[in-house]
């Protein structure tokens, strides 16, 4: 109930201004906070040492600094849920990478995995830019232009050509003509008005 008591708190703040969430959080967290620091030190009281609801109490007050610190900054959260969720898919990766195969077998993973999350921090598809970007490296994409390869380079032009279609559907039979990045494909750029 008390932890329930202080989310509900935050989801009545969410989205709110830093200052106006602090102060809610003086306000009505606080006393919250504060009841529930005693509560643990009572319980802490009528435990043995030895049980690790104990260890986790004194956890829990050894970093009590650390655990109140969203109180006094509006700016964070009360958990770290948005954090861990973000590096998942790394910490997934990594242990992934252990099947690597051999030490270039590794290298060349965290290539692809870094690819991939670039792809993703700027809102691409990861998917549809390797498929484009590997068919442009083997249609000879110029190296005085690799910049153009990039994941934050990669433009989502709609494509009406046929032929890029086609292309489309050799290079990923599930990548839509339209998330191909069309900028170096020259048929298709001018037909919509965009540069080769």
């Amino acid at each position: 109930m008390r932890i329930a008591a202080l989310f509900g708190i935050e989801r009545t703040i969410c989205g709110h201004a830093t200052e106006q969430r602090r102060a809610v959080r003086l306000a009505q967290t606080r006393p919250l906070i504060d009841d529930l620091r005693a509560w643990l030190e009572a319980k802490l009281a009528t435990v043995s040492g030895g049980f690790r609801i104990a260890q986790a109490i004194r956890y829990a007050l050894k970093h009590w600094a650390g655990l109140t610190v969203f109180l006094d900054d509006g700016r964070v959260e009360i958990d770290s849920n948005v954090v861990e969720r973000s590096i998942r898919p790394i910490a997934l990766n990594c242990k992934n990478a252990l099947f690597a195969g051999s030490d270039q077998g590794g290298v060349d993973w965290g290539v692809i995995a870094s690819l991939i999350e670039t792809c993703k921090l700027n809102a691409v598809d990861p998917q549809a830019y390797l498929a484009s970007t590997l068919t442009r490296l083997i249609n000879r994409h110029p190296a005085s232009r690799i910049d153009q390869l990039t994941p934050w380079a990669y433009h989502q032009v709609p494509c009406s050509s046929r032929s890029t279609r086609s292309l489309a559907r050799r290079t990923a039979s599930n990548i839509s003509c339209r998330t191909i990045w069309c900028a170096g494909w020259s048929n298709c750029c001018r037909k919509q008005g965009g540069k080769a």
